[in-house]
């Protein structure tokens, strides 16, 4: 689905008007985003839950040039799906 309909779809279960729907997905999307990088947990009832996770930084080798590089720490966003989205992706009714 693209962000055009996701938002439309957003909108229309909502009953709001598209440019609301577009905040309110952009709002969350900062929430998630800031609480991963200071370490904290998003849990969203019935879906699932976001969390950052720290990579230390670590030596790997490029495989076309044989050389070993320093890669440098990073964050990344795991999401982890309730037990009731994966009902629902079996099949399950919400």
């Amino acid at each position: 689905m693209e962000n055009k309909s996701f938002l439309a779809a957003v909108a229309q279960r909502a009953a709001i008007d598209n440019p609301l729907a577009t905040k309110l997905t952009e709002a969350l999307s900062a929430i998630i985003a800031e609480s991963a990088a200071n370490d904290c947990r998003v849990a969203i009832p019935g879906f699932g839950t976001f969390a950052g996770t720290k990579r230390d930084e670590e030596i790997v080798e490029n495989p076309q040039t044989g050389k070993m590089l320093l890669m440098p720490p990073s964050l990344r966003l795991e999401f982890f799906p309730s037990s009731m989205l994966n009902k629902a992706m079996k099949g399950g009714a919400l």
